[in-house]
Protein backbone atom coordinates (compact mmCIF):
# COMPACT_ATOMS: atom_id res chain seq x y z
CA UNK A 1 0.00 0.00 0.00
CA UNK A 2 1.45 3.45 -0.90
CA UNK A 3 2.64 5.37 2.10
CA UNK A 4 0.28 8.29 1.42
CA UNK A 5 -2.71 5.97 1.67
CA UNK A 6 -1.62 4.29 4.91
CA UNK A 7 -3.59 5.03 8.05
CA UNK A 8 -2.17 7.81 10.17
CA UNK A 9 -1.65 5.49 13.13
CA UNK A 10 0.40 2.99 11.10
CA UNK A 11 2.29 5.17 8.66
CA UNK A 12 4.78 2.99 6.80
CA UNK A 13 7.86 5.04 7.69
CA UNK A 14 6.96 4.97 11.36
CA UNK A 15 6.37 8.72 11.36
CA UNK A 16 4.17 10.04 14.12
CA UNK A 17 1.22 12.35 13.57
CA UNK A 18 3.36 15.19 14.90
CA UNK A 19 6.02 14.41 12.28
CA UNK A 20 3.44 14.44 9.51
CA UNK A 21 1.97 17.73 10.65
CA UNK A 22 5.44 19.26 10.83
CA UNK A 23 6.06 18.19 7.23
CA UNK A 24 2.70 19.61 6.12
CA UNK A 25 3.05 22.92 8.00
CA UNK A 26 4.70 24.96 5.18
CA UNK A 27 1.90 24.23 2.71
CA UNK A 28 -0.80 24.78 5.35
CA UNK A 29 0.81 28.10 6.33
CA UNK A 30 0.87 29.14 2.67
CA UNK A 31 -2.84 28.41 2.33
CA UNK A 32 -3.66 30.36 5.50
CA UNK A 33 -1.14 33.12 4.74
CA UNK A 34 -0.39 33.12 8.47
CA UNK A 35 2.25 30.83 10.02
CA UNK A 36 1.06 31.34 13.59
CA UNK A 37 -2.52 30.54 12.61
CA UNK A 38 -1.31 27.44 10.76
CA UNK A 39 0.52 26.29 13.88
CA UNK A 40 -2.67 26.74 15.86
CA UNK A 41 -4.61 24.65 13.33
CA UNK A 42 -2.08 21.82 13.47
CA UNK A 43 -2.03 21.81 17.28
CA UNK A 44 -5.81 21.62 17.14
CA UNK A 45 -5.51 18.62 14.80
CA UNK A 46 -3.50 16.71 17.40
CA UNK A 47 -6.10 17.48 20.07
CA UNK A 48 -8.93 16.40 17.77
CA UNK A 49 -7.29 13.04 17.02
CA UNK A 50 -6.82 12.44 20.74
CA UNK A 51 -10.48 13.21 21.34
CA UNK A 52 -11.70 11.18 18.35
CA UNK A 53 -9.41 8.10 18.03
CA UNK A 54 -11.19 6.87 14.89
CA UNK A 55 -9.50 9.72 12.99
CA UNK A 56 -6.18 7.91 13.48
CA UNK A 57 -7.59 5.18 11.20
CA UNK A 58 -8.03 7.64 8.32
CA UNK A 59 -5.63 7.80 5.39
CA UNK A 60 -2.87 10.37 5.65
CA UNK A 61 -3.89 11.77 2.26
CA UNK A 62 -7.47 12.42 3.35
CA UNK A 63 -6.41 13.87 6.71
CA UNK A 64 -4.10 16.31 4.99
CA UNK A 65 -6.90 17.24 2.56
CA UNK A 66 -9.24 17.87 5.51
CA UNK A 67 -6.68 20.19 7.11
CA UNK A 68 -6.17 21.99 3.80
CA UNK A 69 -9.93 22.53 3.49
CA UNK A 70 -10.01 23.96 7.02
CA UNK A 71 -7.04 26.19 6.17
CA UNK A 72 -8.57 27.53 2.95
CA UNK A 73 -11.90 28.15 4.71
CA UNK A 74 -10.08 29.88 7.57
CA UNK A 75 -11.78 27.71 10.20
CA UNK A 76 -10.24 25.76 13.06
CA UNK A 77 -11.43 22.13 13.32
CA UNK A 78 -12.31 22.49 16.99
CA UNK A 79 -15.23 20.06 16.87
CA UNK A 80 -16.86 22.40 19.37
CA UNK A 81 -19.49 25.15 19.25
CA UNK A 82 -20.50 24.25 15.66
CA UNK A 83 -17.48 25.94 14.11
CA UNK A 84 -15.93 23.05 12.18
CA UNK A 85 -15.31 19.32 12.51
CA UNK A 86 -13.01 16.67 11.05
CA UNK A 87 -15.13 13.56 10.59
CA UNK A 88 -14.10 10.01 9.63
CA UNK A 89 -16.13 8.31 6.90
CA UNK A 90 -15.80 4.72 5.73
CA UNK A 91 -14.92 4.63 2.03
CA UNK A 92 -15.71 1.96 -0.59
CA UNK A 93 -12.37 0.22 -0.09
CA UNK A 94 -13.10 -0.32 3.60
CA UNK A 95 -10.61 2.22 4.96
CA UNK A 96 -11.55 5.60 6.39
CA UNK A 97 -11.33 9.09 4.93
CA UNK A 98 -11.16 12.27 6.97
CA UNK A 99 -13.37 15.15 5.81
CA UNK A 100 -13.62 18.68 7.16
CA UNK A 101 -17.24 19.74 7.74
CA UNK A 102 -18.04 23.38 8.48
CA UNK A 103 -20.61 23.98 11.21
CA UNK A 104 -23.29 26.67 11.10
CA UNK A 105 -21.09 29.09 13.08
CA UNK A 106 -18.33 28.42 10.59
CA UNK A 107 -20.64 29.40 7.73
CA UNK A 108 -21.60 32.60 9.56
CA UNK A 109 -17.90 33.39 10.09
CA UNK A 110 -17.19 32.98 6.36
CA UNK A 111 -20.15 35.19 5.45
CA UNK A 112 -19.13 37.95 7.86
CA UNK A 113 -15.60 38.00 6.45
CA UNK A 114 -17.05 39.18 3.13
CA UNK A 115 -18.00 42.46 4.88
CA UNK A 116 -21.15 42.39 2.76
CA UNK A 117 -23.40 41.15 5.57
CA UNK A 118 -24.11 42.39 9.10
CA UNK A 119 -26.46 41.49 11.92
CA UNK A 120 -27.23 37.94 10.81
CA UNK A 121 -29.72 36.13 13.02
CA UNK A 122 -31.27 32.68 12.74
CA UNK A 123 -34.29 31.47 14.70
CA UNK A 124 -36.77 28.61 14.86
CA UNK A 125 -40.51 29.02 15.36
CA UNK A 126 -42.40 26.59 17.57
CA UNK A 127 -46.02 25.72 16.75
CA UNK A 128 -47.16 27.53 19.93
CA UNK A 129 -45.15 30.70 19.26
CA UNK A 130 -46.75 33.91 18.14
CA UNK A 131 -45.91 34.15 14.43
CA UNK A 132 -46.98 36.57 11.72
CA UNK A 133 -45.40 36.69 8.30
CA UNK A 134 -46.48 38.41 5.11
CA UNK A 135 -44.51 39.60 2.10
CA UNK A 136 -44.91 42.63 -0.08
CA UNK A 137 -43.86 46.26 -0.15
CA UNK A 138 -44.55 46.35 3.59
CA UNK A 139 -43.20 43.00 4.74
CA UNK A 140 -44.20 41.81 8.20
CA UNK A 141 -42.08 39.28 10.09
CA UNK A 142 -43.04 39.11 13.76
CA UNK A 143 -42.00 36.33 16.11
CA UNK A 144 -43.12 36.06 19.72
CA UNK A 145 -41.27 33.03 21.15
CA UNK A 146 -43.16 31.00 23.74
CA UNK A 147 -41.04 27.88 23.52
CA UNK A 148 -37.88 27.56 25.60
CA UNK A 149 -36.95 23.93 24.89
CA UNK A 150 -34.67 22.31 22.32
CA UNK A 151 -35.93 20.85 19.06
CA UNK A 152 -34.99 17.20 18.75
CA UNK A 153 -35.40 14.70 15.92
CA UNK A 154 -38.32 13.02 17.69
CA UNK A 155 -40.09 16.34 18.33
CA UNK A 156 -39.30 17.99 15.02
CA UNK A 157 -43.00 18.15 14.03
CA UNK A 158 -43.33 20.90 16.66
CA UNK A 159 -41.20 23.08 14.40
CA UNK A 160 -43.43 25.41 12.40
CA UNK A 161 -40.70 27.18 10.42
CA UNK A 162 -37.28 28.78 10.64
CA UNK A 163 -35.89 32.06 9.36
CA UNK A 164 -32.70 34.04 8.84
CA UNK A 165 -32.50 37.83 8.86
CA UNK A 166 -29.52 40.02 7.95
CA UNK A 167 -28.47 43.45 6.70
CA UNK A 168 -26.90 43.98 3.29
CA UNK A 169 -23.81 46.18 3.60
CA UNK A 170 -22.52 48.48 0.85
CA UNK A 171 -19.41 50.63 1.41
CA UNK A 172 -19.59 49.86 5.12
CA UNK A 173 -23.18 51.02 5.55
CA UNK A 174 -26.27 48.92 6.27
CA UNK A 175 -28.58 49.53 3.34
CA UNK A 176 -31.38 46.95 3.53
CA UNK A 177 -32.60 44.28 5.90
CA UNK A 178 -33.39 40.98 4.17
CA UNK A 179 -34.59 37.54 5.19
CA UNK A 180 -35.51 34.02 4.15
CA UNK A 181 -38.17 31.82 5.72
CA UNK A 182 -38.48 28.05 5.30
CA UNK A 183 -41.48 26.16 6.62
CA UNK A 184 -41.30 22.73 8.22
CA UNK A 185 -42.02 20.89 4.98
CA UNK A 186 -39.20 22.71 3.20
CA UNK A 187 -36.78 21.90 6.02
CA UNK A 188 -37.87 18.27 5.95
CA UNK A 189 -37.21 18.19 2.22
CA UNK A 190 -33.62 19.27 2.87
CA UNK A 191 -33.22 16.69 5.65
CA UNK A 192 -34.51 13.88 3.48
CA UNK A 193 -31.87 14.64 0.85
CA UNK A 194 -29.20 13.57 3.33
CA UNK A 195 -27.66 10.11 3.07
CA UNK A 196 -28.26 9.92 6.83
CA UNK A 197 -31.64 11.55 7.11
CA UNK A 198 -32.69 9.50 10.14
CA UNK A 199 -29.42 8.97 11.97
CA UNK A 200 -26.09 10.71 12.44
CA UNK A 201 -26.17 14.50 12.99
CA UNK A 202 -29.79 14.88 11.85
CA UNK A 203 -30.83 12.50 14.63
CA UNK A 204 -28.32 13.48 17.32
CA UNK A 205 -28.01 17.22 16.68
CA UNK A 206 -31.24 18.12 14.94
CA UNK A 207 -31.47 21.77 16.01
CA UNK A 208 -27.93 22.75 14.90
CA UNK A 209 -28.54 20.95 11.60
CA UNK A 210 -31.69 23.01 11.00
CA UNK A 211 -29.75 26.20 11.78
CA UNK A 212 -27.15 25.14 9.26
CA UNK A 213 -29.75 24.29 6.61
CA UNK A 214 -31.31 27.74 7.03
CA UNK A 215 -28.00 29.61 6.88
CA UNK A 216 -26.87 27.60 3.89
CA UNK A 217 -30.13 28.36 2.08
CA UNK A 218 -29.83 32.05 2.96
CA UNK A 219 -26.34 32.32 1.45
CA UNK A 220 -27.87 31.58 -1.95
CA UNK A 221 -29.63 34.94 -1.87
CA UNK A 222 -26.86 37.02 -0.28
CA UNK A 223 -24.87 39.50 -2.36
CA UNK A 224 -21.45 38.20 -1.37
CA UNK A 225 -18.02 38.48 -2.99
CA UNK A 226 -16.78 36.00 -5.61
CA UNK A 227 -14.13 34.86 -3.11
CA UNK A 228 -16.76 34.20 -0.43
CA UNK A 229 -18.96 32.35 -2.93
CA UNK A 230 -15.99 30.12 -3.77
CA UNK A 231 -15.28 29.38 -0.10
CA UNK A 232 -18.90 28.48 0.57
CA UNK A 233 -19.01 26.28 -2.52
CA UNK A 234 -15.92 24.46 -1.30
CA UNK A 235 -17.50 23.93 2.13
CA UNK A 236 -20.77 22.69 0.65
CA UNK A 237 -19.09 20.37 -1.88
CA UNK A 238 -17.20 18.45 0.81
CA UNK A 239 -20.35 18.00 2.84
CA UNK A 240 -22.50 17.02 -0.13
CA UNK A 241 -20.01 14.35 -1.13
CA UNK A 242 -20.17 12.64 2.25
CA UNK A 243 -23.63 13.45 3.62
CA UNK A 244 -25.66 14.25 0.52
CA UNK A 245 -27.00 17.54 1.83
CA UNK A 246 -27.45 19.10 -1.60
CA UNK A 247 -29.92 21.92 -1.16
CA UNK A 248 -32.79 22.85 -3.51
CA UNK A 249 -30.73 25.47 -5.37
CA UNK A 250 -29.45 24.35 -8.77
CA UNK A 251 -25.79 25.35 -8.98
CA UNK A 252 -23.72 25.61 -12.11
CA UNK A 253 -20.46 23.78 -11.49
CA UNK A 254 -17.39 26.02 -11.05
CA UNK A 255 -13.78 24.97 -10.85
CA UNK A 256 -12.24 26.04 -7.55
CA UNK A 257 -8.44 26.31 -7.39
CA UNK A 258 -6.63 25.13 -4.21
CA UNK A 259 -6.53 28.68 -2.82
CA UNK A 260 -10.33 28.81 -2.79
CA UNK A 261 -10.65 31.67 -5.29
CA UNK A 262 -13.00 31.29 -8.24
CA UNK A 263 -15.07 33.36 -10.62
CA UNK A 264 -18.51 34.50 -9.57
CA UNK A 265 -20.87 31.55 -9.19
CA UNK A 266 -23.90 31.54 -11.47
CA UNK A 267 -27.08 30.04 -10.10
CA UNK A 268 -30.42 29.12 -11.52
CA UNK A 269 -33.55 30.38 -9.74
CA UNK A 270 -34.84 28.44 -6.77
CA UNK A 271 -37.37 25.79 -7.75
CA UNK A 272 -40.78 26.01 -6.15
CA UNK A 273 -40.90 24.20 -2.81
Amino acid sequence: MPRSETALATIGSGKSLADLLHAWKPSIAQLMENEARAGQLLQMAIAVVRRKPDLAECTATSFRAALEDAAVLGLLPTGLMNLGHIVAFRNKSGSKDATFIAGYRGLVDIVYRSKKIAGLDVALVHVDDGWEYSRGLSTVLRHDPRFTGVFTYDKRTELQCGYVTWWDVIDGAKVAQRHVVLNFEQLERIRRKSKKADDGPWHDDYEPMVYKALIRFATKTMALTPETDALLDRAFSAEDAKLGLKDPAIDVEVEIPPDGRAPTKIEEPFPEA
